[in-house]
């Protein structure tokens, strides 16, 4: 993938495993990115191979639509929002 094509992927770690990460890493010859994408990678195309595509896809589908609204409830809540500036007019 070319560096134009790619997207930056954020996380924290505590000092000490950020220490490790890094020795790691130069003790590999990577940088910490290369190593974390590495290792990354190979642990999420274990994960696919393991429990498959798509129940992977279905997890992933869960998990982002946690917390979210229906439309029908997106829907409600938008009629009583027009309720409540209603009531607040009069």
């Amino acid at each position: 993938m070319a560096a134009a094509d790619s997207s930056p992927a954020t996380f924290r770690v505590s000092p000490e495993e950020r220490y490790l990460l890094e020795a790691v890493a130069h003790y590999t010859g990577k940088t910490m990115s290369a190593f974390v994408r590495e290792a990354a990678l190979v642990l999420a195309r274990k994960v696919v191979d393991d429990a498959g595509p798509e129940a992977v896809l279905e997890g992933d589908r869960e998990w982002s639509q946690k917390g979210r609204l229906t439309v029908e409830e997106r829907r409600q809540a938008l009629e009583h929002q027009r309720e409540m500036s209603h009531d607040d007019t009069r």
